[in-house]
Formats: structure tokens, sequence, C-alpha cells
């Protein structure tokens, strides 16, 4: 079935890159999803200040990482669950109904066009 946009065929691929990953004609996620290296920094922060938080250690006490997470007896975890979903949520995103706003904004196929340029203001 064509895809038609705005009067216009779009073009059938076999498979196109997306947020880093190799998306498949049916939908699948190829490859793993990407972070970029300071986004894996900030999650890794982001664990790492709940759990101080949890233990009531100030950031200003000379405690270092390790120490913390021996401490709460868990080990780091959220990188590697956000890690595991991302390719999860777009698969479910992909199966919803063709009308989604959400999913027509993943595919980049939202209705509308905007102007090149600065806007103009009055």
């Amino acid at each position: 079935m064509p895809h038609i946009i705005q009067n216009e065929q779009l073009e059938q691929v076999d498979t196109f890159p997306y947020l880093g990953s190799l998306i498949t004609e049916d939908g699948e996620c190829t490859t793993e999803f990407r972070l970029k290296k300071n986004e894996e920094a900030r999650l890794d922060a982001f664990e790492m200040k709940g759990l101080r938080k949890i233990l009531r250690v100030s950031w200003t006490a000379k405690k270092t990482s390790e120490w913390v997470l021996n401490k709460a007896g868990v080990k780091k975890e959220l990188l590697d669950t956000v890690k595991g979903r991302k390719p999860a949520y777009y698969g479910h995103t992909m199966r919803k109904q063709e009308s989604c706003l959400e999913k027509e904004i993943m595919q980049g196929t939202v209705p509308g066009a905007c102007r090149r340029g600065r806007p103009h203001t009055a």
C-alpha cells in the first residue's frame, strides 16, 4: 500500500536509520538503540543521586559511588533498563493505529509544514 503525503508518494525502503538503529520494513529494530556518552553519564549520575538521597548521604560527604552502591546493596542498573526499554517502546508505538500522533511524530510524518527560515513577527 503506497503512502501519500501532500499528493506525493513516499519511496518504499527495506531499512532506514532511526535514533542510531536500523528499522526494517516490518517495523523490527535490528540493532540496539544507542545513547550518547553524555546521556549515559547523566543517567548514571541521576541513579547515584537517588541512592544518595535514599541513604541520606550528602553530596559533600567524601563517599565514593562504590561505597554508596555497597551500602545500598545494589548494582547500577538504570542504564541497562533504559537501553532495554527504548527498542521495546519503539516497537509498541509502531504497532499503534495509523492515526496515533505519537507514531506520526516518531516516523517523521507529522501533517502540515513549517516555513523555512526565521519566523516573522508583526
